[in-house]
């Protein structure tokens, strides 16, 4: 998908979240996307993950720090993974998302 596509595409926002975009040619985006703002990580290092939260620490959100601890954790935990190679990195990553406690 090119920029241009992406721009020309037309959206509607009532809320917000995470929304991942690829294509075919394994391009990856995550828009965050607020009702007043869209901000767009593009993949580090051929990874791009996101959680229940906006990462990019340029939107905000209305939730606790309680209750998103184990958001953290996972995305903690996902980009940690995302460093290394194989097809054990995508083990580790279905098993962070299944969890729902306190990561270590």
């Amino acid at each position: 998908m090119t920029r241009r596509q992406f721009r020309d595409a037309a959206v509607v926002i009532s809320g917000g979240g995470n929304m991942l975009v690829a294509d075919a040619s394994g391009a990856a985006m995550v828009v965050e996307i607020s009702p007043s703002k869209r901000i767009i990580r593009k993949a580090d290092k051929g990874a791009i993950f996101s959680s229940n939260f906006f990462a990019s620490g340029k939107i905000e959100h209305n939730d606790t720090p309680e209750r998103l601890d184990d958001s953290y954790a996972r995305f903690a935990v996902l980009k940690s993974i995302s460093m290394t190679d194989g097809t054990s990195a995508v083990e580790r990553v279905c098993a962070a998302l299944r969890h729902h406690a306190s990561i270590g």
